[in-house]
This record gives C-alpha cells, sequence and structure tokens, in this order.
C-alpha cells in the first residue's frame, strides 16, 4: 500500500466532491478544495460539519480534522486547463491523447433526456420505496452497515 505524500486535490465541490472531501479529511489527509463559484466554500464547509458526526462515529484516523480544508476559487475554466494540461502542444496535444478513450466511453452511453416525465418518474420511484420506512431508521441502519463493513475490510 502506498502512502499518500501532500495534500489531496478535489476538484469540484458539488455532491460528489464534497464527499469526497468530507471522507479524505476524515482519512486524516490535507484537503486543498477548487471550485469556480464563489459561493462554494461555505457550501462545502457546511456539508463537511453536517458529515463529521456521521464520520466520527465511524471512527477518524489520526490528525483528521475539518481544519485540514483549504479552498481555492477555480481561475480558469475547464477547456483552458485542458488547454494548459497539453504542455506545449495545448488542447490539441490532450485530445489527441485522451480523445479517443473518452470517445469510447461515450459511445457506450446512450442520450438520455431529462425531461419532466423521467424527473416525475425518478422522484415517484424513490418517493415510493421507503413510504413505510422510518427515515432516519433507515440512516441509521445504513451508518450501521458502513461500521460493520469498515471493520470487515479493516477500512482505514
Amino acid at each position: 500500500m502506498t502512502s499518500v505524500q501532500g495534500p489531496i486535490a478535489v476538484v469540484g465541490t458539488g455532491a460528489i466532491g464534497a464527499g469526497r472531501a468530507a471522507l479524505t479529511l476524515a482519512h486524516g489527509h490535507d484537503v486543498r478544495a477548487y471550485d469556480p463559484d464563489p459561493e462554494a466554500e461555505g457550501r462545502l464547509r457546511a456539508q463537511i460539519d453536517a458529515a463529521w458526526p456521521a464520520l466520527t462515529r465511524l471512527g477518524l484516523a489520526d490528525r483528521a480534522s475539518p481544519r485540514r480544508l483549504t479552498f481555492t476559487t477555480a481561475l480558469l475554466g475547464p477547456i483552458v486547463n485542458q488547454h494548459l494540461s497539453g504542455g506545449p502542444g495545448g488542447l490539441a496535444h490532450t485530445l489527441e491523447h485522451l480523445g479517443p478513450p473518452a470517445q469510447e466511453r461515450m459511445d457506450d452511453l446512450r442520450p438520455v433526456r431529462l425531461t419532466p416525465e423521467l424527473a416525475a418518474r425518478l422522484v415517484a420511484g424513490v418517493d415510493d420505496e421507503p413510504a413505510d420506512v422510518d427515515q432516519p431508521a433507515m440512516n441509521a441502519q445504513r451508518d450501521e452497515l458502513l461500521r460493520t463493513r469498515r471493520a470487515h475490510d479493516q477500512l482505514p
């Protein structure tokens, strides 16, 4: 197993990025989060604060702390970042090397439109499934399963 050297970057601090940042902090690492939205830092810190009690119950690594988070508003958009990542060849070089595998993944997808009808079906499916279940009890059961899995897999 390799050890992590230096901070972990989280690019984008929406639902997935915020969860990744919180979990990484709980594992005792420094996190540098990047997001172009000027209001993202406040939302990210609030999401981490909200998740911290559950992460604490699951067990924190040594040095785990939300204070190990630093936040930077991204100065460049994704296309400019891709251009810079291509070195002297710029975006053309990036697309030459990363374009074909990205296209393969896109070819596997079929177009999906989030129509009002599809949104209604998604909401109805989620609403119908746990209709007779106590939401806090479901959350507690999930947390217990995570604790059990963590103990079984000896996750950090």
